[in-house]
């Protein structure tokens, strides 16, 4: 059996708890939607907080992996508690050997507002979201190897 931590939770406990990259953006993160590959070639998609027109999509090519997480969680003065303020991702092409940035994603009014995190080895999300839209994503964990 394979090993994995459970990193600390970063935001806040608002919402359904959820274990599982598609963001929404407003001033803080609203959402976010994966759609996991499955062995068998089909999908699965999994959506958590709310959702939006405005919705930026990351795709990964088959040599890409995800490397890194990163952004600001914690108290949202406009919403009056901790959320996800922005995220961002960081991908290795294993083909090339070249590292892609995509993000921050949220964040629109550019505050400064909660404490940054970073999360590397991730392999699953986890967190508290809220079903809508103003209320969104409260907060993440991720799951290392």
């Amino acid at each position: 059996m394979q090993a994995f931590l459970q990193t600390s939770l970063v935001g806040g406990k608002d919402g359904t708890r959820f274990d599982d990259v598609f963001t929404f953006v407003i001033p803080m993160v609203d959402g976010i939607q994966i759609t996991y590959q499955l062995a068998n070639g089909g999908t699965t998609t999994l959506n958590h907080g709310g959702q939006s027109s405005s919705a930026q999509i990351i795709k990964l090519s088959d040599d890409e992996s995800l490397v890194g997480v990163f952004g600001r969680a914690g108290p949202q003065t406009y919403y009056k508690r901790d959320m996800i303020n922005n995220i961002g991702f960081v991908f290795f092409n294993d083909k090339t050997d070249t590292v892609r940035t995509v993000g921050p994603f949220g964040n629109s009014n550019n505050s400064n507002e909660g404490t940054s995190f970073y999360s590397s080895n991730v392999f699953a999300f986890g967190g508290f979201a809220v079903s809508e839209n103003a209320l969104g994503l409260s907060g993440l964990f991720f799951y290392r190897s």
